[in-house]
């Protein structure tokens, strides 16, 4: 999903109506079933707290080797 917006309350309405389709098509009978996959954004992953309790919230391996490689530029260059 990419929305322009990563606003908490964006995120919270958009799951809640996955939450609604799910359970009206007995997708699952329990939500500790549902692995659900993200980036590390904090609003995204509370959100994903919120509505789906139970649920198994991994990051991505991708997005975590990102976030090393940004986090770690700039503490190359420094003076020691």
């Amino acid at each position: 999903m990419i929305l322009n917006s990563k606003d908490k309350e964006l995120y919270i309405h958009i799951y809640n109506q996955l939450f609604i389709s799910i359970k009206y098509h007995n997708a699952f009978d329990n939500y500790n079933d549902i692995k659900i996959m993200t980036d590390f954004e904090l609003s995204l992953r509370k959100s994903i707290k919120k509505c789906f309790k139970g649920c198994i919230l991994q990051g991505s391996f991708f997005h975590f080797c990102k976030k090393i490689e940004k986090n770690q530029k700039p503490n190359f260059f420094k003076k020691i």
